[in-house]
């Protein structure tokens, strides 16, 4: 079933393309700073800027490779992050995992259904159904408020 381009709500936050159909559930998954390679990440933003100026000057085109691009940049992305292969691995603690976990449940109800999520020892994967709530707003709520309690375990500081 193809859904009409006004049934959703498309933003971008960081180069990223959010899609909010209204009702729907979403995979999100969030990363710790450092865990991936820095020239993955150069690399990717410059395919995202050859992405970006595919789309104004060939958009039929864009439209045709755009898909492709998204998975094989999150095959690549999270093939790096499950082998634990580069980065700090600091939701691998106990400790630190709890924490994560508990703030999760603690908006299950709150800020999002909770479907399920798992806890790997450098990102995080949620399957969640937003609440009244834009993903964008629930993307800025986790980080705010999920992310605080470990900086203060691992003396570190967010900026």
């Amino acid at each position: 079933m193809q859904m009409s381009h006004f049934a959703f709500k498309e933003s971008y936050r960081r180069n990223l393309p959010h899609v909010q159909p209204p009702g729907a559930s979403f995979f999100v998954t969030f990363r710790l700073a450092g865990s991936l390679p820095q020239s993955l990440v150069t690399q990717w933003k410059r395919e995202r800027e050859w992405l970006s100026h595919l789309k104004e000057h060939n958009a039929s085109y864009h439209e045709l490779v755009k898909l492709n691009f998204e998975r094989v940049w999150f095959a690549k992305f999270e093939s790096i992050l499950d082998s634990t292969s580069f980065g700090p691995v600091w939701l691998r603690q106990q400790s630190i995992a709890a924490i994560v976990a508990e703030s999760i449940r603690y908006r299950d109800g709150r800020k999002f259904r909770l479907d399920a999520f798992t806890i790997m020892p450098n990102h995080v994967h949620l399957l969640i159904k937003p609440l009244q709530t834009s993903l964008d707003e629930l993307e800025q709520n986790v980080r705010d408020k999920m992310w605080g309690p470990h900086y203060v375990l691992l003396r570190r500081t967010a900026f």
